[in-house]
């Protein structure tokens, strides 16, 4: 993933945009008040006090490390349309969720979204679903038009007489 800006003060990831559940227990310790211990680890680059984590928030903060399976409803769909065009299917795993995440962090509503790798169109699909504009490249057609049929549902969708011509499956 490529994330570039020419100028650092219009950079718009906000992790206010992609907070997640508290857990039971954190929920519990802010109902509690928070930490009712004092700790230091890491030599002091971590530290605990009375009352730490104890203030009502609209969620956690994703971890650094985000797990998602490789595989979802909307990969094995986009392979199920490609087979039943006689397509050749983009084989990358790459969840909706993980295309996802990343736009709602790195973006606002109504953002153009550019992906010069399109593939099977994940990050255009997420960008569709989440209200922003995009822009793809793909050069393998069968890829291209397997993915089509992800948006037939999308307002304004309008299949290309190329990739019409493209349609050589049933």
């Amino acid at each position: 993933m490529y994330w570039l800006t020419n100028d650092p003060q219009l950079v718009k990831s906000d992790n206010r945009r992609v907070l997640e559940p508290h857990s039971a227990r954190h929920l519990a310790l802010i109902a509690a008040g928070g930490e009712k211990r004092a700790a230091s680890f890491a030599d002091g680059a971590y530290n605990i006090r009375p009352g730490s984590y104890g203030n009502p928030t609209a969620g956690r903060i994703p971890r650094n490390v985000l797990s998602l399976g490789h595989s979802c409803p909307d990969h094995r769909q986009y392979r199920k349309d490609a087979a039943a065009l006689g397509l050749q299917a983009h084989g990358a795993p790459f969840p909706l969720s993980l295309a996802s995440f990343l736009i709602r962090f790195l973006s606002e509503p109504g953002d153009l979204i550019a992906d010069p790798f399109g593939g099977k169109l994940t990050t255009a699909k997420a960008a569709e679903e989440l209200g922003r504009k995009w822009i793809t490249a793909e050069w393998i057609l069968d890829y291209i038009r397997a993915s089509a049929e992800r948006f037939r549902s999308a307002a304004g969708f309008e299949l290309s007489p190329a990739l019409q011509a493209a349609h050589w499956g049933p």
